[in-house]
């Protein structure tokens, strides 16, 4: 073989070898894209891309922080009788947790006067994101009844129990919601006393039982 092709052999080696190098050099740099790269790795790549944006005048979008705050009211007038209700709920990612207060008034035809109240602790989950559809379930954790009579007896009784249901249909406004829901009472009053003679136990029980629409707005993060 004569030199001049064992020269040109040696240089054509050395660039090949150059070449093997760089091209590991370079994978290696681009490494974490790679899902098992190091989180310091992670973070140095995220880092870069966050300061090549800002200089690019690019705004990263805000994160969500997955929460929402709602409010919903409903109010039911048919003759003598009103019932309000209101409810307050906070919803992080799916699982919402909140409560209910009821309000019920009634004149019956010989003018007694029901007036009752209580509060369900309610818990849900909500399927969506801009548009949402929630589940729910309430139990009532407490509550007071009292009937007014003609004469101006009373008979009062704190033991209240029951259960509610409701659904609610959210659409999403940037960060406002508008809502829509319907729920189902079901709740006892029992073991009223009378306020003028403690041993006295009529015996009374007072159901209130329906479905009433609600409406409202939260805000969404």
């Amino acid at each position: 073989m004569k030199l001049s092709q064992i020269a040109i052999a040696i240089i054509i080696y050395f660039i090949l070898n150059n070449q093997l190098i760089y091209a590991e050099k370079k994978y290696h740099r681009v490494r974490c894209r790679d899902v098992f790269c190091s989180d310091a790795s992670k973070k140095e790549r995220k880092d870069l891309i966050k300061l090549a944006n800002e200089r690019r005048g690019y705004k990263e979008p805000r994160e969500p922080w997955d929460l929402r705050i709602r409010y919903l009211f409903s109010q039911t007038t048919k003759e003598k009788r009103n019932l309000n209700n209101t409810s307050i709920y906070l919803i992080w990612k799916k699982i919402g947790l909140g409560q209910s207060n009821l309000k019920y008034k009634q004149i019956t035809n010989n003018n007694s006067l029901y007036n009752m109240h209580n509060s369900t602790l309610d818990i849900s989950y909500t399927f969506g994101s801009n548009s949402t559809l929630t589940f729910g379930k309430g139990v009532v954790y407490k509550g007071k009844g009292i009937i007014s009579f003609f004469d101006n007896n009373e008979v009062v009784t704190e033991k209240v129990n029951g259960e509610s249901s409701f659904c609610i249909i959210g659409f999403e406004i940037g960060l406002f919601e508008i809502l829509i829901g319907l729920r189902e009472n079901h709740i006892k009053y029992s073991d009223f006393i009378s306020t003028i003679d403690d041993n006295k136990h009529p015996g009374l029980d007072f159901d209130i039982q329906g479905k009433q629409w609600f409406f409202g707005g939260g805000l969404s993060f």
